[in-house]
């Protein structure tokens, strides 16, 4: 388990042996983690398809707050521990869907891999033997957050995996949590949802069935889920909510 995030992994990158790692991997050992180690899980799984786990980290998530009692989610503690003993994912999420105008349906029996984590990383590794190979990530189910990211950066992130094709491929995109900015006066009103609603818009222009679905309880918060990544998912939503599922 990740001890905590920040920066610097995508420096180990070029020095890990992958097929040991995935070797270890096969005889139980599990990485979990999320923000800087998504480049760690990302890379894995374009070299070796091998399973992964976005979720919390040591410190971060399950360490103490100045000494006092531990500050534990039991929200996350009880999806993590749904995951790593009962290899399943069952999340059951009510939050307004303002992307989507009907019922959504996708199928892990159309092999829609779940994969992503941390944006910024994910875009840092575009173009890089260390990003998921178009066979892998095609009919995906792509997750993302983010952490102290203006939403007009948030739009240029995603507007560069729209140019890379990355977007158009996916049969859904999960919005986690993108917290700790502020908006100012020369924002002029310019928020996380109207840099979404571009993008979303670009992609039924250019024909892309893809869908923004909210609301995914993950990223740099308290209450998280813990992600596979790597694994085929079922998705199913409407305006009122989503479940994604996933057994493995």
């Amino acid at each position: 388990m990740s001890a905590r995030g920040g920066y610097g992994a995508n420096r180990l990158l070029p020095n890990i042996q992958w097929n040991e790692l995935a070797r270890s991997i096969s005889q139980g050992i599990k990485l979990v983690g999320h923000s800087d180690f998504t480049a760690i899980e990302l890379a894995l799984f374009s070299k070796t398809q091998s399973i992964s786990y976005a979720g919390p980290m040591l410190s971060y998530d399950f360490g103490f707050d100045n000494s006092k009692l531990p500050t534990i989610s039991k929200v996350t503690f009880d999806y993590f521990q749904e995951v790593m003993v009962n290899r399943s994912l069952n999340l059951k999420i009510n939050a307004k869907q303002t992307y989507i105008s009907g019922d959504i349906k996708i199928d892990r029996h159309e092999n829609c891999l779940l994969w992503g984590g941390n944006l910024s990383i994910l875009v840092n590794l575009l173009g890089s033997s260390y990003f998921p190979s178009q066979d892998l990530i095609n009919k995906g189910i792509l997750f993302i957050e983010d952490v102290n990211e203006h939403p007009y950066r948030i739009e240029r992130m995603l507007w560069q995996l729209l140019e890379a094709g990355v977007l158009s491929q996916q049969k859904a995109i999960l919005l986690g949590d993108f917290s700790s900015y502020k908006l100012t006066e020369t924002d002029h009103g310019y928020d996380l949802g109207t840099a979404v609603q571009r993008i979303n818009k670009e992609l039924k222009a250019r024909g892309a069935d893809t869908v923004f679905i909210v609301g995914l309880p993950f990223g740099h918060i308290r209450d998280k889920a813990t992600l596979p990544i790597g694994v085929p998912a079922s998705l199913t939503a409407n305006q009122n909510g989503f479940e994604l599922k996933a057994m493995w």
